[in-house]
């Protein structure tokens, strides 16, 4: 029989999407359910660049709610939070908007990663927008493979700065608009 211990220094968890301002609204919510306190950094990253950084606790077995809005006044930061004793968390983001309060919930991806695949996209009756977040020191290369349905393949490249998000809309590449894809991002 063999054992192996593990150590793990720090869980991050990404959210691409996000946006503040007079319209929209996002919250990040941490749940802690250790018994100990989980020393935070969250990354607020604009698609400007630039990041705006946060540094706080999640206190041991209890929820803590951040609002983005009380850290950046407008525009749309990915956020990304990091558990920097390795203390893991479950994390949700939340955005509503118009005045009803109207909006949706998305959890966080499950890891960063040099690969997702979606499986539905529509550009036309729909827009379809593919956020990219860039939590490295270094900007990154991304290509998007729009995988038309009835086939064909239609890439588009793009280049992410250093700690920064970058917002792709389907729309602005001629061959996607009315169409319906998948989508492969590399």
């Amino acid at each position: 029989t063999t054992s192996f211990t593990t150590t793990v220094n720090e869980f991050t968890y990404s959210f691409a999407e996000g946006a503040v301002g007079t319209f929209f609204d996002t919250d990040i919510t941490l749940a802690n359910p250790a018994t100990t306190n989980a020393p935070l950094t969250i990354d607020f990253l604009p698609e400007s660049g630039g990041t705006l950084s946060l540094t706080t606790n999640a206190a041991a077995q209890s929820p803590l709610q951040v609002p983005v809005d009380a850290h950046v006044l407008s525009g749309s930061p990915s956020t990304v939070v990091h558990s920097t004793d390795g203390v893991p968390l479950a994390a949700e983001r939340t955005m509503i908007w118009d005045a009803t309060g109207y909006g949706g919930h998305g959890s966080t991806s499950t890891a960063p990663a040099k690969r997702w695949l979606f499986a539905e996209g529509s550009q036309g009756f729909f827009d379809t927008y593919v956020l990219l977040a860039n939590d490295n020191t270094t900007a990154a290369d991304a290509t998007v493979r729009f995988l038309l349905e009835g086939g064909g393949v239609v890439n588009v490249s793009v280049n992410i700065p250093a700690k920064s998000r970058h917002t792709m809309y389907a729309g602005d590449t001629l061959a996607l608009r009315g169409q319906s894809f998948g989508i492969d991002v590399r």
